[in-house]
């Protein structure tokens, strides 16, 4: 990414850091021992890139708001995007789903209709009428 500085001169900062936002996520993509042989053999290790990218690995990134915001604008913001809601019919749809809950309402179903079942009860004195 190129920006402008004062005197309208034109830095690369992605060279300034040492490596570029695309090689920084296809590192962070790396899995395991893929993701430690690279990061050997790319970046010289964890302090390699540690130098690579100007940060002290025991401090973290410097207390400058300068920096910082050129950091953003180079490797952008890091932060996750939050993930969409489910509506309420989605949980009462998906929650339907669960063979517990299925077992459960079934049976109270059956506890309903026995509670209204009323078998005959014989007494002694109808027997002889």
């Amino acid at each position: 990414m190129k920006l402008l500085h004062k005197r309208h001169e034109v830095v690369d900062h992605a060279k300034e850091y040492g490596c570029t936002l695309t090689e920084m996520r296809s590192l962070m993509e790396a899995r395991g021992a893929e993701a430690i042989v690279r990061l050997s053999t790319e970046h010289d290790g964890v302090e390699g890139l540690c130098q690579k990218l100007k940060v002290d690995p025991v401090r973290g990134l410097p207390n400058n708001a300068a920096e910082l915001d050129r950091r953003r604008a180079v490797f952008g913001s890091n932060t996750i995007p939050p993930a969409k809601s489910k509506s309420f019919a989605r949980l009462v749809f998906d929650a339907c789903r669960d063979p517990t809950l299925i077992i459960l309402v079934v049976s109270g179903f059956v506890n309903l209709a026995l509670s209204f079942y009323e078998p005959e009860i014989q007494s002694p004195i109808d027997e002889e009428t």
